[in-house]
């Protein structure tokens, strides 16, 4: 035997997210759907910032490895290899954390309009 779970529906935040529930319908039946979120300029500019942030550290890390390691036989290929495989990606991973957050950001003349 099943049992039915009731689920509380926030009309307002299903018309926010584009959603329709029963309620929101008869709530409000003129209703425009929400604008165009900028989801796909933010995820641009994280990707930017991604690309940016792993080519800086990869030739910080590089160039860190190089001077800092102790490594006499092989410290180019040690440097070459962290500096691509560890350091590049936890440039890009901050990269685009900070490219998400600052793509989210609405200038000061758009949010006055509004």
């Amino acid at each position: 035997m099943q049992t039915r779970r009731r689920v509380a529906v926030y009309p307002d935040a299903c018309l926010q997210l584009g959603l329709q529930t029963k309620t929101s319908k008869a709530a409000a039946p003129n209703a425009h759907p929400p604008p165009p979120s900028l989801a796909m300029k933010r995820f641009g500019i994280g990707l930017l910032c991604a690309v940016g942030g792993y080519i800086i550290a990869a030739f910080a890390g590089y160039w860190l490895i190089e001077w800092f390691s102790s490594n006499t036989h092989d410290r180019s290929l040690e440097a070459a290899m962290t500096s691509v495989f560890v350091i590049g990606p936890f440039g890009a991973l901050a990269g685009l954390i900070v490219g998400l957050i600052v793509g989210g950001r609405r200038s000061s003349a758009v949010s006055s309009e509004s």
